[in-house]
């Protein structure tokens, strides 16, 4: 249940019931093939109960107004049927090579059109533990229901689709340290757009890239693992009618994790995480106009535009057993205190703004007792 409450604009409930039968089944029908065949059936029921300024708002309109937008009240239910089969065989083509080729199949009661969802992969290893692999991949993901309920939405609204390549490499090494890479890229159709006459249309798209590296130590090889893994990616969104493009709100270009355990003795462990990310984005108030009553309303710039102070702490942690039945931990949460911004608060009149920081340096611990 999803339920919105903002203030006099009002509320907005979402109830959704599902009921759902999935089954999967793995077989090896012949030499060399291994194949598993699955379906699922699902039945929604999503109540949309609304007393709201209701606007068309999305992703794709950063000066969406709830205040002035008309009222609505209203009570709807829509029901949606939904079933999809699938099949995948991983063939071994000799010991070097192995082919993946999948199907999904799937149909929605309020779509005319089935979903046909095919899957390719393939592996190559000139050593034992040496892989390389490639594949692509069709998928599709339903409207939200809110958008697609009648009065309040859409209900013809399409789904979202996308089309995903990938490859990559990965190797084992000796004392349990391994490493992987591995390259993407995905483009997307039909995101939901607001529409003056159907309220809801499919009329976005979007497309994303990246590269993502690991290094690995598994603690098998001794008292030290951990991981250090590096993403670098974009992703953008676009709206087809006028091409106007932005960057996608949750696209982070760098992403690094640093992330280790020591066992020093039986008793003693140490670990340690360090975290840094690109600085989240923010569309920024560029202007202010009027409402009909007097007060101020932000006039907002282009969608994510600006972007926030790169975010980064280091958090330290300590565990000791103290016996069979006894331990305890003591951790340093943002050890070096780093004031990273979250976000920005704006004066009333919207002339000046403050930063808003999140977390700073924070000492925890706890105590266990097994019986």
């Amino acid at each position: 249940r999803t339920s919105l409450r903002l203030g006099a604009a009002g509320v907005v409930d979402v109830v959704t019931h599902t009921t759902y039968l999935r089954q999967q089944l793995s077989v090896t029908a012949w030499r060399d093939h291994d194949i598993t065949l699955g379906g699922s059936v699902e039945g929604r029921v999503v109540d949309v109960g609304v007393d709201f300024n209701l606007p068309r708002c999305t992703e794709f309109d950063p000066n969406c107004d709830v205040s002035s937008s008309p009222r609505l009240v209203t009570d709807q239910r829509a029901r949606r049927n939904a079933a999809d089969l699938h099949a995948n065989d991983r063939w071994q083509l000799g010991r070097r090579w192995v082919a993946t080729a999948g199907l999904r199949i799937a149909r929605e009661s309020n779509l005319e059109k089935t979903a046909v969802e095919p899957r390719l992969g393939v592996e190559f290893s000139p050593e034992p533990d040496l892989t390389f692999s490639a594949g692509l991949g069709r998928h599709s993901q339903p409207p939200d229901s809110a958008q697609s309920v009648a009065e309040v939405g859409n209900p013809a609204l399409g789904p979202v689709r996308s089309n995903h390549a990938v490859a990559g490499v990965s190797q084992r090494l000796a004392d349990g340290w391994s490493w992987r890479a591995e390259a993407y890229a995905k483009t997307f159709s039909g995101y939901a757009v607001a529409d003056p006459d159907l309220l809801y249309v499919n009329g976005a798209s979007g497309r994303a890239h990246g590269l993502e590296l690991l290094l690995k130590k598994d603690p098998a090889g001794g008292p030290f693992s951990g991981y250090a893994s590096v993403s670098l990616s974009r992703s953008r969104r676009t709206v087809d009618a006028t091409g106007t493009s932005f960057p996608f709100t949750y696209d982070q270009p760098v992403i690094v994790n640093l992330v280790g355990q020591y066992q020093h003795n039986e008793r003693w462990s140490y670990g340690w995480r360090w975290s840094y990310h690109s600085g989240a984005l923010n569309t920024p108030v560029v202007g202010t106009a009027s409402y009909p009553d007097g007060r101020t309303r932000p006039v907002y710039g282009a969608v994510n535009s600006e972007r926030l102070p790169a975010y980064h702490r280091l958090d330290l942690r300590a565990d000791a057993r103290m016996s069979p039945a006894w331990s305890f931990y003591v951790e340093l949460l943002n050890a070096y205190d780093h004031a990273n911004v979250g976000g920005y608060s704006y004066s009333a009149d919207y002339q000046t703004r403050q930063e808003v920081q999140e977390l700073g340096l924070l000492i925890s611990g706890g105590l266990k007792f097994n019986f």
